[in-house]
């Protein structure tokens, strides 16, 4: 099979499997980080610093989907490439996607920070687990990934062939070198591994919880330790190829070797998205409080439409009887 015929394939594979897991990141996505919005937002919630950060990070996991919708799913498998409109819209939508895709992992990283802090013995250290602190870190993370990003505003542009993309030589390794394979693969994975293991060894160290607040701060605690399971299954193959490729960077390749680089470099990417994308179900799987809340909320929204259906039929026919009421005693009375 000629390489022209391989690489015909390749994308076809590429371009199907963007489309269908694209969509469905999407979609699926978009769900569950709105419950997840609505239920750290409700008051049973809102009073745990974990909740604050997982809340932040959902806002931000919805706001990246849509950077993942039109940076890869429609111009891979739809061939619509919004990037070419204008040089503005070109260095706006990387900047976009590279501060939200690493504000996310930050603040579930600060989370399960916040949950080891939680966790100890030493009153000093929970002291540092407060409403307060978390109510001035968020903000602070998005100002720092948004100062941090700039650069991006200033290299990106369109070469040659019209594609939005840099050619800056310190730039080229800071991404190649820094950016890709430590910010974003090695450093989340690291430091919620870490923190995690540490959270596990001293709640195995308490007696079980007793009160209502100690049952829900398990139960976050719960939701955080798979959630670090699922970032480093999708982050590592991610983080894998980032660092073949800064190591690699310098080396002269053919044809073939690029044409597989990048179609291997499509697919590990895909289920690096559900870092974005599968937070509610992690937290439905591991915390039946949680699930029950969810429950409650759907129920509570379905019922209401039902019963607003039923009270306005009941409404609507309750005024055709009185108005058939008036009708006959002015025609009888």
């Amino acid at each position: 099979m000629s390489s022209s015929s391989t690489a015909a394939i390749l994308d076809v594979i590429t371009q199907q499997l963007t489309i269908y897991a694209g969509v469905l990141i999407y979609s699926s996505g978009c769900f569950g980080n709105c419950i997840n919005i609505i239920m750290f937002g409700r008051r049973t919630l809102r009073s745990s610093p974990s909740s604050w950060y997982l809340g932040a990070s959902c806002v931000v996991n919805l706001l990246y989907l849509q950077s993942f919708l039109i940076n890869r799913v429609l111009p891979v498998g739809f061939q619509v490439d919004y990037s070419r409109l204008s040089t503005s819209w070109c260095k706006f939508r990387i900047y976009y996607g590279l501060v939200l895709a690493i504000t996310s992992p930050t603040l579930v990283c600060i989370a399960v920070v916040d949950r080891y802090l939680l966790s100890c013995r030493n009153a000093n250290l929970r002291a540092y687990s407060s409403l307060k602190i978390a109510k001035f870190v968020i903000p602070i993370v998005i100002a720092f990934w948004m100062l941090e990003n700039i650069p991006a505003l200033i290299f990106y542009n369109f070469n040659a062939s019209s594609v939005c993309t840099y050619n800056r030589p310190e730039y080229t390794n800071y991404t190649s070198y820094v950016l890709a394979p430590i910010l974003y693969g090695l450093a989340p994975i690291l430091i919620t591994s870490i923190f995690g293991l540490l959270t596990y060894k001293n709640m195995r160290q308490q007696i079980a919880p007793s009160s209502s607040r100690e049952r829900r701060d398990a139960q976050i605690s719960s939701m955080i330790m798979l959630q670090i399971v699922l970032i480093v299954i999708s982050t590592f193959p991610a983080m894998i190829r980032n660092i073949y490729v800064g190591i690699t960077l310098n080396n002269q390749k053919g044809p073939s070797q690029l044409m597989w680089e990048n179609f291997f470099g499509q697919i590990v990417y895909i289920p690096w998205y559900l870092n974005y994308s599968s937070s509610f179900y992690v937290y439905i799987i591991s915390s039946v409080v949680y699930r029950k809340q969810v429950k409650k909320l759907l129920m509570k929204y379905l019922l209401c439409g039902r019963f607003s259906d039923n009270q306005m039929l009941t409404t609507t026919k309750g005024s055709q009887t009185q108005d058939a009421s008036v009708q006959l005693k002015r025609t009888y009375g």
